[in-house]
């Protein structure tokens, strides 16, 4: 999964770019978030090569667990703007024609998502992607999170996660975030209110991070959460990365917060587990 020395170049250009705050940021971070979706889909130049509009992709990534993640993804189905990449394994090899004969570049993802199910005999998940494009700002309550923020965080975890019987790997998961300036919070009355996180990256960790954000319930509404992710955008792009986003079809609040905090619709990915 190495990047060819001309692509990984780019991603050098954009760093350096990035800790400008060059004007030319919004089509590099569209570039490079490309880059790490050719990665899940197995093929690095498939978003650059003519192929016409719906394009099969055969991949040993479908026959992998990702890191992060606890199954394959044995189907993953990428609807861009522009085109479908079908990238499958070799659990669905055999169905894939059959499958690809059935949809158009013209259906709604929606007709798309029922014919997989229909082909595949399985609840197809449905997510949204993101690609980064504008910066903003949403005040001054959220700060970095230090060592010393440990036990506040643990709290905050445990408010959060009352069935998570075991907590082992938490002080470690902590300081890396606060090693990487990933880990943002939003205090209220030195209480942890809103924190980031961040997911494990499978690809191109060194030049990309995703943002995962949560807000105690008794907090929300508040604006805790754009203020937390739009200064976790700033530190991700200080470190010369670029930050992304990704969230469920049904969760409307986390797709609000991403437009709110800078982020734009770049794709739907429809995928299925063996």
């Amino acid at each position: 999964h190495k990047l060819t020395s001309k692509k990984q170049d780019d991603i050098l250009d954009f760093r350096s770019e990035a800790k400008r705050g060059s004007t030319n940021m919004d089509k590099k971070c569209k570039e490079i978030t490309l880059k790490y979706y050719s990665k899940w889909l197995g093929e690095e130049a498939v978003f650059e090569e003519d192929r016409g509009k719906i394009v099969p992709v055969y991949s040993e990534e479908r026959n992998r667990i990702q890191s992060g993640y606890g199954q394959p993804f044995s189907l993953y189905v990428f609807c861009g703007e522009n085109k479908i990449i079908i990238s499958y394994g070799d659990g669905y090899k055999k169905e894939i024609p059959h499958f690809v004969g059935k949809i158009s570049d013209e259906m709604p993802v929606e007709q798309i998502k029922a014919v997989m199910e229909e082909s595949f005999g399985k609840q197809v998940n449905h997510n949204i992607k993101y690609v980064f494009d504008k910066m903003s700002d949403f005040g001054n309550n959220a700060r970095l999170l230090e060592d010393s923020d440990y036990d506040k965080y643990e709290i905050f975890f445990k408010s959060n996660n009352p069935n998570c019987s075991n907590i082992d790997w938490l002080p470690d998961y902590f300081q890396e975030m606060v090693q990487e300036k990933t880990c943002i919070g939003v205090f209220e009355q030195d209480q942890l209110a809103c924190c980031t996180d961040a997911p494990t990256m499978p690809f191109m960790k060194e030049f990309v991070q995703e943002i995962g954000i949560t807000t105690l319930e008794k907090y929300r509404k508040k604006g805790y959460a754009s203020e937390a992710c739009s200064r976790c955008v700033k530190e991700i792009l200080n470190q010369g990365k670029i930050p992304l986003w990704s969230t469920g079809i049904g969760n409307t609040a986390s797709q609000k917060l991403a437009e709110k905090v800078g982020f734009t619709k770049l794709a739907d990915v429809l995928t299925l587990s063996l």
